[in-house]
């Protein structure tokens, strides 16, 4: 968009999927990269300063915070701006994202039901692939699979229902 400024790059997590255009980005813009240490340490990306949880980024008129959900990668992040929010891929309507471990998957439950769903359930929130919802049209069917028993080994792409 012509005019436009671009301040700063954010990313939820540093899986390559998420990293496709960064560099031709970076080289464009100029503009320094934000990113969980975790993931920089974990994959290797380089950063210019750290996302971190209860980190306020102004945004325009906005605030922007972070919010940390490990699970999906160990630095992964939320990033809410009022009733919106792009999750990457922590979240999806059907299920958390995809995780390699029974510990991950436990970590990514404790981190939505912990953080990501104590958010107004108008938050709109933005995964990073596919389509979004609201907080509150995803509750039910995540409350209704914390509470049924499942196997101790479960982990990779789970779906709530």
């Amino acid at each position: 968009m012509a005019g436009t400024t671009i301040k700063a790059i954010l990313l939820t997590h540093a899986h390559p999927d998420h990293l496709q255009a960064l560099d031709a980005v970076r080289q464009a813009t100029g503009a320094p990269l934000g990113l969980h240490p975790a993931d920089a340490a974990e994959f290797g990306v380089p950063s210019d300063f750290d996302l971190r949880d209860g980190d306020v980024l102004s945004l325009g008129d906005e605030e922007l915070r972070v919010t940390h959900t490990p699970g999906h990668t160990p630095g992964s992040v939320c990033l809410r701006f009022d009733r919106r929010a792009i999750v990457g891929d922590t979240l999806f309507p059907g299920g958390p994202g995809h995780s390699d471990t029974p510990e991950a998957l436990a970590q990514i439950l404790a981190s939505l039901r912990d953080k990501v769903f104590n958010w107004p359930d108008d938050t709109i929130f933005y995964p990073g692939h596919g389509e979004g919802s609201t907080i509150g049209a995803v509750r039910p069917p995540f409350e209704s699979f914390l509470a049924r028993p499942r196997s101790p080994e479960l982990c990779g792409d789970v779906e709530w229902l």
